[in-house]
């Protein structure tokens, strides 16, 4: 063989359910901290402190928000306490008597939940077995607030108050919603006659009244019971329309506008619940989500739920901490439409440290270490903000550090043939392609004879802003090539780098 120049054009997404040598080019094996984007692979955002002051408890929920004076809000739930960030500060606005709740997940709930045989067979525990979550929404420019199992509250913009009670509401409510209809909704409640807990039944107040619950033939409050073996879970709106999980299916809900039949229910799925209230997100009419069995879903507006070709799901499953995966929790990023799920991994404890993501745009995952306990997406703010494991808030996708310090990410592709023949190739040398590079940035080769033989990996090597070329000597029949830095500042979208190679005649 003479010398030639061969580049190497990576899909860019990732794929972990595979072996290396399968993958090939057809994706990376190994993806931190960097996204499909425009048809490339490009190092993400980065992130900075919207405030030095700290959240006690773990934080759970989140939602922003834009009052009549036009400015911007943030709300956080945490395990033991309730907060917004208005104005440049952040205020405590706890309910008095409010009661924290767990800060991690436990077994019980019934077979199949937490821990291998926690629980009894097909029936719940008489215990609170989840980590305490929270649902959080406006209703005009007033917080909605709904720690899980707990009351309604609400919060009239005045930072001198504290979020109380909403009145004549439902004591018991697993998850709220505020409908475009002006509505309250709660999920999993006390039945309005009977007082008895449903984790099935849905109450409404009257249209523009959040404190006239009763239901009545001239107004619009009311009650219905879902027709479903599982319990309430979330609900989320999409455009004109109300997706509504439980743990085992989705339902949609459509406003009528009726008295006595204000809203309308009917099943769109079944074995295709919600594994946690925050494991959803939308993206315009779409909505995302992750089901109990740790498989990922979508489903269009008014439309059939749809398994998410995923090639990463049997490692997610495999890393999951059990009795934790309540706090899986699930945000879009719509400037680069996209939807990220942080979760707890079995390596780094029991609190949410990666994630993996969808880009939705480019059909394609990748993942990342970074732990967040919290995020919610930009809109009405320029960015999407969230909260780390200590209390930490911040502003993501702006800069290009990590609150100051370097960015740890990295691409590894899966095992690459140079020559199909299967012959040993020297490799003399790379001329590197990357785009918008700033900072040093270090790739290494990895090279073997078979797929499964033993593996060299050579001396790592450095190149700068606008370098030509980087000149080395390796040999091998299988080559795996691996992009990293860690710097501050070092960032850069992978292109086709092409390496000068020979042929060693070795088979």
């Amino acid at each position: 063989m003479r010398p030639a120049l061969i580049s190497l054009d990576v899909d860019p997404g990732l794929i972990e359910d595979e072996t290396k040598f399968k993958t090939r080019q057809g994706g990376y094996s190994s993806i931190n901290n960097m996204r499909p984007h425009r048809g490339g692979l490009e190092v993400i955002g980065g992130w900075e402190f919207l405030t030095t002051e700290q959240l006690t408890g773990k934080c759970r929920g989140g939602h922003v928000w834009r009052d009549n004076d036009g400015e911007v809000n943030f709300a956080f739930g945490t395990h033991s306490n309730l907060y917004v960030f208005t104005r440049g500060k952040l205020y405590d606005i706890t309910p008095a008597g409010f009661v924290a709740g767990n800060s991690d997940g436990f077994g019980g709930g019934g077979y199949g939940v937490g821990t291998y045989g926690s629980g009894t067979y097909g029936s719940s525990s008489a215990g609170v077995y989840y980590p305490l979550t929270w649902t959080l929404d406006n209703f005009g420019e007033w917080l909605i607030a709904n720690p899980r199992g707990g009351k309604i509250y609400v919060w009239k913009n005045d930072t001198a108050s504290a979020a109380v009670a909403v009145t004549n509401a439902p004591e018991t409510v697993q998850t709220v919603l505020c409908t475009a209809s002006r509505q309250i909704v709660a999920y999993g409640c006390e039945e309005e006659v009977s007082g008895d807990e449903n984790p099935r039944c849905v109450r409404w107040c009257d249209i523009e009244d959040i404190e006239d619950w009763t239901t009545s033939t001239t107004n619009n409050a009311g009650e219905f019971i879902l027709r479903n073996a599982g319990r309430l879970v979330r609900a989320k709106e999409m455009g004109q329309i109300v997706g509504v999980w439980t743990d085992e299916g989705m339902f949609w809900q459509e406003f009528v506008g009726n008295p006595g039949a204000t809203w309308d229910f009917r099943r769109a799925g079944s074995n295709c619940g919600l594994v946690g209230p925050n494991a959803v997100d939308t993206l315009g009419t779409q909505a995302f989500w992750c089901g109990p069995d740790f498989v990922f879903y979508t489903v269009g507006f008014g439309g059939e739920p749809l398994a998410l070709p995923a090639p990463i799901d049997q490692t997610f499953q495999n890393a999951q901490v059990h009795a934790q995966q309540e706090k899986i929790y699930c945000s879009s990023i719509a400037q680069f439409n996209e939807v990220w799920w942080f979760y707890p991994h079995e390596d780094d404890g029991t609190e949410c440290s990666r994630y993996y993501a969808f880009s939705a745009r480019e059909g394609k995952w990748f993942s990342g270490i970074m732990d967040r306990t919290c995020m919610v997406d930009s809109a009405p703010y320029e960015y999407p903000v969230a909260v780390d494991d200590d209390g930490y808030i911040y502003i993501h996708e702006r800069g290009i550090t990590a609150a100051g310090d370097g960015i740890s990410w990295h691409a590894e592709t899966g095992d690459i043939y140079f020559q199909e023949s299967a012959r040993v190739v020297q490799i003399r040398g790379m001329r590197p392609d990357l785009h918008d590079q700033q900072g040093a940035v270090t790739f290494t080769l990895k090279t073997k004879q078979y797929p499964q033989g033993d593996e060299t990996t050579h001396t790592p090597q450095t190149i700068v802003a606008s370098q030509d070329k980087s000149d080395f000597r390796v040999s091998g029949a299988i080559v795996r090539l691996r992009w990293e830095s860690d710097l501050v500042g070092a960032t850069c979208r992978l292109g086709q780098p092409v390496f000068d190679v020979t042929q060693r005649g070795k088979r």
